[in-house]
């Protein structure tokens, strides 16, 4: 009988040590699920905190992109303003009877050039061809309001004339 009690003894010893390693290998399991769970959770926060960074670059340059879209369409509006006078003081001569000594209109598309260059100085200033007819323009302006006559002497008309022209061609296209 003692050999039987050695053996129930043994049995309960053998499935005392399968339970105890199990509870261990359940017990380690269950440490790296913990463990996964904190590495996912980080992961996870860290995904969040960048997408919410991207979303917020994304608005800025949204913002950016429209801010140039905005200022891109109102130099087109500008310089489409200015070509409209240049077109409409070339016009203006083309128009004009060979014997009409009246450069009433002339003058006045000069005062109308002479005022939109220099409200929009800071745009335009640089550009050697606007700078110059910007120049005749404010020269036959003052010209024509000291003397207050409706000719054009034949210098300041054809150095207008050749500065729309110039004009005129900066804003047109190549023809190949």
């Amino acid at each position: 009988m003692e050999w039987l009690a050695l053996i129930a003894q043994l049995i309960l010893l053998g499935v005392f040590l399968l339970w105890e390693g199990y509870f261990k290998e359940k017990g380690k399991n269950l440490a790296t699920k913990e463990d996964i769970k904190d590495i996912t959770d980080k992961v996870e926060s860290v995904k969040a905190s960048y997408n919410e960074s991207l979303e917020r670059h994304k608005i800025e340059l949204q913002k950016e992109f429209e801010s140039h879209k905005y200022i891109s369409i109102l130099c087109q509006n500008i310089d489409r303003e200015l070509i409209n006078l240049i077109v409409k003081a070339l016009s203006i001569h083309h128009e004009q009877k060979m014997d009409d000594v009246n450069d009433r209109e002339l003058i006045a598309s000069a005062y109308g050039i002479s005022n939109f260059l220099s409200i929009y100085r800071e745009r335009y200033g640089n550009n050697t061809i606007l700078h110059d007819l910007g120049d005749i323009a404010d020269k036959i302006k003052i010209l024509s309001e000291i003397d207050g006559d409706e000719n054009l002497p034949f210098i300041n008309k054809n150095r207008y004339l050749v500065c729309l022209n110039n004009a005129a061609g900066m804003f047109l296209p190549k023809i190949k």
